[in-house]
């Protein structure tokens, strides 16, 4: 195949009308891109292309001089790079000083003048295509070395060159990113398939000048001599677009390297979280973060770090920003409530919920957590209307079930509350959720006696017992017999709690203050007693020992007690009283 010179002007002429043309358009959003990028690409292979034919049919496959070879492709390709490139960042420098803040562009400009371009850290935007076919003048000089053949060293460039570039990409990106720490990985692999597309050019221009009898002859002037100075409107045109932009757009130069290494440290993060590293996940996001305040995947990635990590105060701030930049997300109100809730804060939690209900979200999770959070704040009813729902979306969730339960307990619909334990149980058996159950029926019990319901406590007790049937619950029952005046019952479940914990200090405690209250005072001290051997610093064991003591006329040891008492818990109610007391019985 035989191409004339004026023909390879000319068809250079074209490919670099074609390559200004669609970067214009790309760079200021003309909507005709989509019908020039493609010739712009087919316009770099076919500068790639001639290179490779004009230096084969200028220097062969055999016999180069590499000095005076390297030099002429330095000098004509490399030295008027740096010129332009150099022109440009004084530009920079005088007129867009911003550009220089970022911390990435020291190791860029380096990196730009070794030949060493990776997008988008291309400065003046040509540099990978300096870099790529000076790497292809390299390995045409290699290959002219070898002990082969011509069509054996074309055929190694053209099977051989390409793999080796595809696969040693990998490593070079590694030994990279240790190198220019700051280069998110992703961006180096990037660039290799920047590169791969036109890996064919060179070497079948190569080819082409050993295949083939016929001649390609094409005559234009004008297209020729543009095409004779193609490689430096090549290496100015970029610069000129840029300069344009800047002047005319305003555009930010740091857009897409700030966005490309926002996106690795996410990346990062969700692979160190994925390690269950919160530490390290959570340091990567603040470094968005501090690149870019406005990355909202960094947000609720410091959300969900936060939370694991307990700081629940942190991710609910965390998610806050992320609504203030894109305030109709379902599971950012979630998140958020989640966090809320951790903090016992159940009105807020309902609130978000409800927001995520409304943005969408209704699922039955949701609607569980919106139940329990009105349980929490006394709203019984919505709580079990919530609690429906979420059994409809999902008939087999078992916690709906349970608190359901819970909720018809509360309203007195115990047959209700029956049915739904049974379902519960029916889906999970376990003794994790019997335990479950339970601990929910001892919990709601807490609550009423609290609030002085002593009955309510009473039931809640026995319902939890009936599905686990604990020392601790035993011993709650019994405080909430004698605190209802059944003290004989008390002493009951107080003994029950003793058979299953004998170390149970309060069961022992609380089982004397019963006995006491019956007159039986010796069996009252013989429990408190066993209760201070356990703990010592029951107060209520010394403070009721000292009025059993106190009855069976030990007034030294009554008076011993109570100082006891009083010194454990200085602000003791009486005490003064009750010390006049004993002091006047003791004289």
């Amino acid at each position: 195949m035989e191409i004339d010179r004026e023909t390879s002007n000319l068809l250079k002429g074209i490919a670099i009308i074609l390559i200004v043309l669609a970067h214009a358009i790309r760079n200021f959003s003309i909507p005709l891109i989509s019908l020039v990028t493609s010739p712009a690409e087919l316009g770099v292979f076919a500068f790639l292309f001639l290179s490779g034919y004009g230096i084969c049919k200028s220097y062969g496959l055999s016999g180069i001089d590499a000095r005076k070879y390297l030099a002429k492709r330095f000098r004509r390709v490399v030295v008027p790079y740096w010129v332009v490139l150099t022109i440009y960042i004084i530009f920079l420098f005088l007129f867009v000083p911003s550009y220089f803040s970022h911390p990435i562009i020291p190791q860029a400009v380096v990196m730009n003048y070794l030949l060493i371009v990776f997008y988008p850290f291309d400065i003046l935007g040509v540099g990978w295509f300096v870099t790529y076919i000076m790497v292809w003048y390299v390995i045409y000089l290699l290959a002219s070395r070898l002990p082969l053949g011509d069509m054996k060293k074309i055929l190694l460039m053209l099977l051989g060159i390409p793999a080796i570039v595809y696969f040693f990409g990998h490593d070079l990106a590694g030994v990279l990113q240790s190198v220019f720490s700051q280069i998110p990985t992703d961006i180096l692999f990037g660039s290799r398939n920047l590169y791969l597309p036109y890996a064919f050019a060179f070497p079948l221009g190569v080819l082409a000048t050993k295949v083939g009898s016929w001649h390609v002859k094409l005559h234009f002037p004008p297209l020729s001599k543009v095409g004779e100075y193609s490689y430096y409107i090549y290496l100015v045109h970029m610069g000129v677009l840029c300069i344009l932009l800047v002047h005319c757009f305003n555009v930010s130069y740091c857009a897409n390297w700030t966005d490309f290494e926002t996106n690795n440290y996410v990346q990062n993060s969700y692979t160190a979280l994925q390690a269950g590293n919160y530490t390290l996940s959570r340091a990567y996001l603040e470094q968005a973060i501090a690149i870019d305040p406005y990355r909202t995947e960094a947000y609720r990635g410091l959300g969900a770090v936060k939370y694991g990590q307990g700081d629940f105060a942190g991710a609910i701030a965390a998610f806050d920003t992320v609504i203030g930049l894109e305030p109709n997300h379902a599971d950012d109100y979630w998140n958020r409530g989640l966090a809320k809730w951790s903090l016992g804060d159940y009105a807020g939690a309902k609130a978000d919920y409800d927001l995520a209900i409304q943005f969408n979200n209704a699922s039955a999770v949701v609607y569980f957590y919106r139940g329990s959070a009105k349980t929490h704040t006394g709203d019984i009813v919505g709580a079990l209307v919530d609690f429906d729902k979420a059994i409809a979306l999902d008939p087999v969730y078992v916690d709906a079930y349970v608190a359901r339960a819970s909720s018809k307990y509360v309203l007195g619909d115990y047959s209700g509350m029956r049915t739904d334990i049974a379902r519960a149980l029916a889906a999970d058996s376990t003794f994790t959720r019997k335990n479950q159950i339970a601990g929910a029926f001892s919990e709601y019990g807490d609550g009423l006696y609290a609030a002085g319901m002593y009955e309510g406590a009473i039931n809640a007790y026995n319902l939890s017992l009936e599905f686990n049937p604990v020392a601790s619950v035993f011993e709650k029952l019994g405080s909430a017999r004698g605190s209802n005046g059944d003290y004989a019952g008390a002493i009951a479940d107080f003994d029950k709690a003793l058979e299953l914990d004998p170390r149970l200090a309060k069961a022992y405690g609380n089982r004397g203050s019963m006995k006491g209250r019956l007159g039986n005072y010796t069996e009252a001290i013989a429990d408190l007693d066993k209760a201070l051997e356990v703990d010592q610093n029951l107060t209520e064991a010394y403070y009721n020992r000292g009025g059993a003591k106190y009855m069976l006329g030990d007034f030294e040891g009554a008076k011993a007690d109570i100082d006891k008492a009083h010194e454990l818990n200085p602000a003791l109610p009486d005490y003064e009283t009750v010390k006049a007391q004993i002091d006047a019985q003791g004289r």
